[in-house]
């Protein structure tokens, strides 16, 4: 007697599920899968040092599932930006409880900057160490390329779209990304698509100023040196920190 075509499916998706990912990731996979978070895999996307991350369909669309390995990950960096958020006062120091609220802190960053009308991937859902968002790219599966890798056709009117999100991200939503560069700069429509919040801290962090001004000397160096653009960063700075950071 023939299987189910939706059962040899599964079959099938475990067998690639096995090549790549420990028991538990594949367990939470199908956990994932049960919930109609999505429905099938389609392909690696990306694997990292501390990451993969999966192409998959949903009924609403294209999605990507981000996967933090456990055994892999830099925890003292985790930490780093973990110790002084106040919403993670009382996790673990194990690998896994560190790695979780990692996880965790990505998924509720990214709502923070979702809700306030941010060009971000809309976060979907999260369990352990997997968060599942919004695919950046087009309907064929292509992904949104980083800014690094992309001509710009008017660098000032995206620099100037990047920054007021940024200001947007700190002043409204009390959050400083902490790791902006021209890597988890995404460009889509001529568009700014800002990515990767794990790390990002809010307001009350003791390294927040560090971290805020960080983002913007990265973001300014880029253009300055590849677009030959006139920008003080140090303008910038006090009118997005204005009554934050800076008197």
């Amino acid at each position: 007697m023939a299987l189910p075509k939706r059962r040899l499916k599964t079959q099938e998706e475990r067998k690639i599920y096995e090549k790549i990912f420990d028991n538990l990731t594949i367990q939470d996979l199908f956990k994932l899968k049960a919930k109609r978070i999505y429905e099938s895999y389609i392909r690696l996307i990306n694997e990292g040092k501390e990451s993969k991350v999966l192409l998959v369909s949903s009924d609403e669309g294209l999605r990507v599932i981000k996967i933090y390995k456990v055994e892999a990950s830099n925890f003292k960096r985790m930490w780093y930006y973990l110790e002084g958020d106040e919403r993670f006062r009382r996790i673990g120091k194990g690998k896994r409880d560190v790695v979780y609220a990692w996880c965790k802190k990505e998924y509720h960053n990214l709502e923070i900057a979702y809700n306030l009308g941010l060009n971000v991937p809309k976060p979907i859902y999260f369990i352990r160490n997997l968060v599942v968002m919004e695919f950046i790219g087009d309907a064929e599966g292509k992904e949104a390329p980083q800014l690094r890798r992309v001509r710009l056709e008017n660098p000032e009117e995206f620099f100037k779209n990047l920054m007021n999100q940024i200001k947007k991200l700190v002043r409204e939503g009390k959050l400083v990304h902490a790791d902006l560069s021209e890597f988890n700069v995404l460009v889509k429509d001529n568009k700014p698509y800002i990515v990767d919040f794990a790390q990002a801290t809010l307001l009350s962090h003791p390294r927040a100023k560090e971290f805020f001004e960080r983002d913007i000397n990265n973001i300014t160096h880029y253009f300055k040196k590849y677009y030959d653009l006139d920008i003080d960063s140090d303008m910038i700075k006090k009118e997005i920190g204005r009554g934050i950071f800076y008197v």
